[in-house]
């Protein structure tokens, strides 16, 4: 990981969920960046199926959480909303692929960034969810929660619910 990051590198960095351990360690404690200071780093991690941040070693989402380094956590597999730095990204979106015409994760970031301030507000937007059968038919604790998401959602005014063929 060494190689890819400088001291002075801020703003957006994306690291697979599995490296936080070895980055935490290894290359946050060398960063000069200082969120207090508006020069913070903007952590997006993905790519790894482990819930966040209760699956982490405490001491990685310690540091993280008390870091004056950084500035918010993005991150897929949020499972606890506790901490004011730390906000899910919903899976689906092609964080390490970028949008069209850029193969970074930061650019797309920034297009979710735009695209967020540019929407119409909720009440006014049209809402479709796609659903895949195959993952709320089990048992499991996800399985059960993705079935009351679906009941929920299913009762939302001027929303559509669309289930994918199994």
């Amino acid at each position: 990981l060494e190689q890819y990051f400088r001291p002075t590198q801020c703003g957006f960095i994306w690291i697979r969920t599995h490296d936080l351990p070895q980055w935490t360690t290894t290359i946050l404690p060398q960063s000069k960046c200082d969120a207090s200071k508006g020069s913070g780093i903007t952590l997006v991690t993905s790519d790894h199926y482990i819930d966040v941040p209760i699956m982490l070693p405490k001491a990685t989402t310690n540091y993280l959480f008390n870091s004056t380094k950084i500035s918010a956590w993005y991150s897929t597999n949020v499972v606890m909303k506790k901490e004011p730095k730390l906000f899910p990204i919903p899976l689906g979106l092609p964080i390490h692929y970028g949008f069209h015409g850029s193969p970074h994760s930061a650019n797309t970031v920034q297009t979710m960034d735009s695209i967020y301030h540019d929407a119409l507000e909720f009440r006014k937007r049209k809402r479709s969810v796609l659903l895949d059968v195959g993952t709320i038919g089990n048992d499991s604790r996800r399985g059960r929660g993705r079935k009351l998401v679906r009941e929920k959602l299913s009762k939302c005014p001027n929303g559509t619910v669309n289930v994918m063929p199994p």
